[in-house]
């Protein structure tokens, strides 16, 4: 009960900076569409089963899965070229599987989804309308309860619960792309990432190899 208290906690935070000078402070409306490219040994995951009849999911090889994360984020430049950003943002991504051979047709869709905390350093290297854009930095990931979907021909959708670790987990994440000045006050980030998934402390037994890219698209005012 206490994990979103922290999140806003942090959020609140993170817009306090904005009283430490004009100039200094950027609030973004962040967005980012995402593939991730995750690698399970033979994994089965097994879903609440709420008083319903449920079978277990199992899951081997790699998985190319759509996804995507947005929320908001604030950057504090303390030099011209340098900032550091933080925020919060919703993850989500779905993992599609046919259901095991013995249970039939049909297909399981898993749709796991966190809270995601960036903090990252971000290098400018010009003032210029256009300008290169670097980052480079960590994301924390604090998953909830996942959605299982479970889809049989002519018997409808069956929704399920799948129960996850509570985190945090930890990504290492590089970007590169470009900042474009509309006006002095607004500006727009557009920069593909890519960010490699080092599992959560203690959870070497769950963790699944997983790699990711995006395209992190900020709206940027500046105060």
């Amino acid at each position: 009960m206490h994990q979103p208290t922290n999140l806003l906690t942090v959020l609140l935070v993170l817009l306090r900076i904005a009283s430490y000078g004009q100039g200094k402070v950027s609030v973004a409306v962040t967005v980012a569409p995402t593939y991730v490219n995750t690698t399970y040994f033979n994994r089965y995951f097994y879903p609440e089963s709420d008083g319903q009849l449920v079978e277990p999911i199992q899951i081997n090889g790699v998985r190319g899965t759509a996804g995507y994360s947005a929320g908001a984020t604030v950057h504090y430049n303390w030099v011209p070229a340098w900032s550091v950003s933080g925020g919060i943002w919703y993850a989500q991504h779905t993992t599609q599987q046919e259901r095991m051979a013995v249970a039939g047709e049909g297909m399981n869709n898993i749709r796991q989804r966190a809270i995601r905390i960036p903090v990252l350093l971000n290098f400018r290297s010009s003032d210029k309308r256009l300008s290169p854009y670097f980052s480079f930095g960590w994301l924390f990931d604090f998953p909830f309860t996942s959605q299982v979907l479970v889809d049989r021909p002519d018997q409808g959708t069956q929704r399920l619960r799948l129960l996850t670790e509570k985190g945090p987990v930890f990504h290492v994440l590089a970007g590169a792309g470009v900042h474009y000045k509309l006006t002095d006050r607004y500006g727009l980030i557009v920069q593909p990432t890519a960010s490699y998934n080092l599992g959560s402390f203690g959870g070497y037994g769950s963790h699944n190899d997983a790699y990711a890219f995006s395209l992190q698209t900020q709206l940027v005012y500046s105060f």
